[in-house]
C-alpha cells in the first residue's frame, strides 16, 4: 500500500526483545517500498537505543539511496559503538555514492573485520579512484576476509588501480592478492609476467639494449615491478628511447623520478636535452619533487 502512517509502526518493528528475524526483514522491505515518505523518520531512526532499529535503519537508507541520508550515515559508520550497525551504514554508504569516500576510506582502519570488509566493498562499488592507496593497504590487512574483498575492490576500480598494484608486487605482504587483481583486470597479465621477467632477464645477461625489447617492456610495464628501473637505464644507454621516456612520465613516483634525475651527466648533452624535455612534460611533479630535495 505504501502508506506513510505505516513508517513509525514499520521503524519500531525493527527491534525490541523477541522481534522475529522474519518480521525484521518484512520491516525493512516495507520501508524501501514506501520510500521517500519514509527517510525522515528512518534517518531519526539510526539514533535509536536499540542496535537492531539503527542497523536496519541504515540498511533501509542505503536501499531508498536518498542524498539525505548521507551525512547521517557518515556519522553512524564514524561513531556508532556496535560493530553491525558501522557495517551496515558502510554498504548504505556504498549504495548511495561519491560523498562517502573519504569517511569509507577512514573505515578501512575499523577495529572490527566486519566494518573494514563491508567498506572495502562499498569503496569498490564507488569506484573512485582515491580509494586505490587505501585499498593496495587493505591487501595486507590481518583478516584474510578483508585481503579478499580489497582486491575484488580495486578490480572493480580497474585501470586507475593498475600502476599501484604494479608497486605493490614488490612487498610480499601483498604481493599474492595484487597478482590476483592484476590477472583480473588484465587477462593477459600472467602471459605478460612470463614475457616481461624473460626480457629482463636477456637484457641482464647480455647487457645491452634493443628497440625492439624496450618498446616491448614499454607495453607491459604493469607485470614486473622491475621494468621501470630498466627502462630507466635504457635511456642512459640510449636517449632517443622515446617510449621509455613516456613510460617515465606515466608512471612518475618518488623513486622513479630519483632514479631519473640521477641519469643528468655532465658529458651526455642528447641525454639531459631528454631529461630535461621530459621533466618539463612531468609538470608540477616533478617540481614538487625538486623543491622537496632543495629543501
Amino acid at each position: 500500500l505504501k502508506d506513510s502512517r505505516a513508517v513509525e509502526p514499520l521503524i519500531r518493528a525493527l527491534g525490541g526483545k523477541g522481534t522475529d528475524w522474519r518480521v525484521q526483514n518484512v520491516a525493512v522491505g516495507a520501508l524501501v517500498q514506501i520510500g521517500q515518505p519514509a527517510v525522515e523518520s528512518t534517518i531519526k531512526a539510526l539514533g535509536n537505543e536499540n542496535r537492531y532499529v539503527r542497523q536496519g535503519a541504515a540498511s533501509i537508507l542505503g536501499e531508498i539511496g536518498d542524498p539525505r541520508a548521507i551525512e547521517p550515515l557518515i556519522i553512524a559508520l564514524l561513531e556508532d559503538k556496535e560493530w553491525i550497525v558501522r557495517s551496515s551504514a558502510a554498504t548504505a554508504l556504498g549504495r548511495i555514492g561519491q560523498p562517502a569516500v573519504e569517511p569509507l576510506i577512514k573505515a578501512l582502519e575499523d577495529k572490527h573485520e566486519n566494518v573494514r570488509s563491508s567498506a572495502a566493498t562499498a569503496l569498490g562499488n564507488l569506484k573512485d579512484p582515491r580509494a586505490v592507496g587505501p585499498l593496495i593497504k587493505a591487501l595486507g590487512d590481518r583478516d584474510s576476509y578483508v585481503r579478499s574483498l580489497a582486491a575484488s575492490a580495486l578490480v572493480q576500480i580497474g585501470q586507475p588501480a593498475v600502476s599501484a598494484l604494479t608497486k605493490a608486487l614488490e612487498d610480499k605482504n601483498l604481493s599474492y592478492q595484487a597478482s590476483k587483481a592484476l590477472a583480473e583486470i588484465n587477462p593477459q597479465y600472467k602471459e605478460d609476467v612470463a614475457k616481461a621477467t624473460s626480457l629482463i632477464a636477456e637484457i641482464e645477461s647480455k647487457k645491452s639494449y634493443s628497440k625492439e625489447v624496450i618498446d616491448t617492456l614499454a607495453q607491459i610495464s604493469y607485470a614486473n615491478p622491475k621494468v621501470i628501473p630498466t627502462l630507466i637505464e635504457s635511456l642512459e644507454a640510449n636517449s632517443q628511447f622515446a617510449k621509455t621516456a613516456s613510460l617515465v612520465i606515466n608512471n612518475t613516483n618518488e623513486a622513479s623520478l630519483e632514479s631519473f634525475i640521477g641519469l643528468w651527466s655532465k658529458d651526455n648533452k642528447s641525454l639531459n636535452q631528454s631529461i630535461t624535455q621530459i621533466l618539463k612534460q612531468l609538470g608540477q611533479p616533478s617540481v614538487d619533487y625538486l623543491v622537496t630535495k632543495i629543501n
